[in-house]
């Protein structure tokens, strides 16, 4: 190798290194324009989630298993001085306990009856921003997670 070869060669690999720290600071001052934490950023940038999607299970179409709460008079609300206590007990106990990925997300559904494809009557959540009450919805990719929830949880 001549010395030029090895000048090209230096430059490239700074200009990698440079462009590297570059897209490393851009994410950091949009994180920061929008007042957010890196999770809340994967939160948003879920790849297994669908915002445009009208049903839940739709919405979750990365998730197998999910988990509806529509009222917070019963247990395990009904153990915590308010809502908001035990919405974040829950999720410290997701992240403590969960060994797939998980998420939780509080959405304004409508329970609507259909007919599924067997003739069977089926009840389905739906979006609805308009109507409908809010929800806190779980999802989970791995079974046992979702188990070990609902045997904690409902």
């Amino acid at each position: 190798m001549n010395i030029r070869e090895e000048l090209e060669e230096l430059m490239k690999n700074v200009l990698e290194e440079l462009k590297g720290h570059w897209d490393f600071y851009q994410h950091r001052m949009y994180l920061k324009k929008k007042g957010w934490t890196e999770e809340q950023f994967q939160n948003y940038e879920d790849p297994d989630r669908n915002i445009r999607a009208v049903r839940i299970k739709d919405y979750y179409y990365g998730y197998q298993h999910t988990h509806a709460f529509t009222s917070t008079r019963t247990l395990p609300w009904t153990q915590f001085a308010n809502w908001m206590d035990c919405y974040e007990e829950m999720n410290a106990w997701c992240k403590a306990n969960c060994q797939g990925k998980f998420r939780s997300d509080i959405l304004r559904v409508i329970k609507q009856t259909g007919i599924g494809l067997n003739g069977d009557t089926e009840e389905v959540w739906e979006l609805n921003d308009i109507g409908g009450g809010d929800a806190l919805f779980y999802a989970f990719k791995d079974s046992r997670d979702f188990t070990m929830f609902c045997l904690r949880w409902t």
